[in-house]
């Protein structure tokens, strides 16, 4: 009879952002999350391992947009797309809103994972509730914060950070996914999603629909190549991933969702790493209006004895709504012992809204506090 081997991860991250509020009425100065991860795997004779993962959290982000989608901004009076019963718009890919939206909310639990996976001599399969193949081959610089980081937010106090620069169209949806055993440092892998359903905790789509139509989120299809190569003559650690994803936008009004990407990272172990990633999801609008959304992220790391010190920053655009974002973020970070962390250091968010509402630029600035532990 095969053994089982059972493992579990548990971890919290307090955000803490004293002063915070700025022009966002669902600010929070403090954030936090909580997690629990397990995992139960056997060796197969055939030296295949089998098994399943699964991952809970418990999360209180900001009040407004606790996990990204949601309301930025009052629609302009001179907007056309405002002047409909909803009285707001909504962006077809990133689920921002004008207009709509605003309602407060406190503590959300969800099931980010919950999957039974075959790795073997023949690549890896997966079954179940998981992020894509697109998601997983993601590279990117490093983040001065791990929660309350400038690209994919986990959590966002101000509620004006709006970078996204993962190529994710079908989030944690239950699929069907397949990566290649790693050839020379390369490796593949593709998703596929027969129906979305976007309830992650850092991206909740669910409550999100498009007014005025029937609007539901359909299949998805996603993957790309990840190639992963240490250089011992330079001593660096190089990887870099290539994806895309097509996600079906079932509205008669918007057009089907195209998400391309690339990131690299290029690290030195117990001394610096440098890294960046770009986004581009392509879609169209009522009248042929651009409903793309780019995305992009750069940052950098240094070893200085005991401490890491990172900067990093983030520009992200939404055509339809015609807001652009910038948020960047400076730490220092600290180890306390083997399972804990803190980081702290100075953060910033912007929104230009100058082409959608009245109010030109809505921003928060100010300093942030993480503390991060894990037990394994």
């Amino acid at each position: 009879m095969a053994e089982w081997e059972l493992s579990s991860e548990q971890e919290l991250i307090i955000l803490a952002s004293p002063g915070i509020g700025g022009d966002n009425d669902g600010a929070r100065p403090l954030t936090g999350e909580a997690s629990v991860a397990f995992e139960a795997e056997t060796i197969r004779q055939s030296g295949a391992a089998v098994g399943i993962r699964g991952r809970l959290v418990a999360q209180v982000d900001n009040a407004e947009r606790p996990a990204f989608a949601g309301k930025i901004g009052d629609c302009s009076r001179i907007s056309a797309l405002c002047l409909g019963p909803q009285g707001g718009i909504v962006s077809p890919y990133s689920r921002l809103s004008l207009g709509l939206g605003g309602e407060e909310s406190g503590a959300r639990v969800r099931l980010e994972a919950a999957y039974l996976y075959m790795d073997g001599g023949l690549g890896e399969v997966s079954l179940g509730l998981d992020e894509g193949m697109a998601a997983r081959f993601y590279e990117t610089g490093p983040t001065a914060f791990v929660a309350g980081r400038v690209r994919d937010p986990i959590l966002d106090p101000s509620g004006l950070n709006i970078v996204r620069s993962r190529v994710s169209v079908s989030g944690q949806s239950a699929k069907l996914s397949y990566a290649t055993p790693r050839f020379l440092g390369v490796r593949a892998g593709v998703s596929v999603t027969p129906a979305v359903s976007y309830e992650a905790s850092d991206l909740d789509l669910s409550d999100r629909p498009l007014p005025g139509d029937a609007t539901d989120l359909g299949a998805a299809v996603e993957g790309g190549l990840h190639v992963s190569r240490v250089l011992r003559d330079a001593d660096l650690r190089v990887r870099a991933g290539v994806t895309a994803g097509w996600l079906e936008v079932e509205s008669p009004r918007f057009d089907d969702v195209a998400a391309y990407g690339v990131g690299f990272e290029v690290s030195r172990r117990d001394a610096f790493s440098v890294g960046a990633s770009y986004k581009l999801a392509d879609s169209e609008g009522p009248g042929g209006l651009s409903a793309d959304y780019e995305a992009l992220h750069l940052g950098g790391s240094v070893e200085v004895r005991d401490f890491t010190l990172t900067l990093d920053g983030g520009w992200a655009e939404d055509r339809f709504l015609g807001v652009e974002g910038m948020s960047w973020s400076a730490s220092v970070a600290r180890d306390i012992g083997d399972s804990a962390e803190i980081r702290v250091g100075y953060s910033s968010d912007s929104l230009d809204f100058a082409r959608s509402v009245s109010g030109v630029m809505q921003e928060s600035n100010g300093l942030r506090i993480e503390f991060r532990i894990r037990n394994r």
